[in-house]
C-alpha cells in the first residue's frame, strides 16, 4: 500500500505537467465539398487571440467558400478585419476568422469550411500576440 501511494505521488507531477498548453485541432468529417473542423484549447488565465486560416487552390470567376465557426456550440462572430466568405476570387485565396478564446479549459471550436469551384489546400489556427 504504502509503495503504491509513493509510486502515484511520484506520477502526480507527470500528469500534470502533461496538460495540453496550446490550443489542437483536427479534422471531425469531411466530404467533397466540406470540412468540419474541431479545435480545443486549455485553461488560461490571461486572453488569448487566435486566427483560424482556411486556404484554397484554383480560385477563379465563380469559386465560392465559406467558413462557419461556433464556439461550444453557439454561433461566434469573428473579430473585425475577418474574411469569412468569398466569391469569384482567382488563383490562390484564403478566408480567415480572427477572434479571442474563452479562458475555460475544454473550450472548443468548432468551424464548417464550405466551398465550390477550388481546391481545399489546408487550414491553420494562428496564435496572435
Amino acid at each position: 500500500m504504502r509503495r503504491s501511494a509513493l509510486v502515484l505521488a511520484c506520477l502526480l507531477p507527470c500528469l500534470a505537467s502533461a496538460a495540453p498548453t496550446e490550443a489542437h485541432c483536427g479534422v471531425e468529417s469531411q466530404m467533397l465539398d466540406y470540412k468540419h473542423v474541431l479545435c480545443t484549447f486549455p485553461e488560461a488565465t490571461e486572453p488569448r487571440s487566435y486566427t483560424f486560416v482556411a486556404r484554397f487552390s484554383g480560385g477563379h470567376d465563380d469559386t465560392s467558400a465559406r467558413l462557419e465557426p461556433t464556439i461550444d456550440h453557439k454561433p461566434m462572430a469573428c473579430d473585425t478585419g475577418s474574411k469569412t466568405d468569398l466569391f469569384g476570387e482567382d488563383g490562390d485565396v484564403e478566408l480567415h476568422c480572427r477572434f479571442a478564446a474563452p479562458r475555460a479549459a475544454g473550450a472548443e471550436l468548432r468551424v464548417l469550411i464550405r466551398w465550390s469551384h477550388a481546391e481545399f489546400t489546408d487550414f491553420e489556427l494562428v496564435k496572435r500576440d
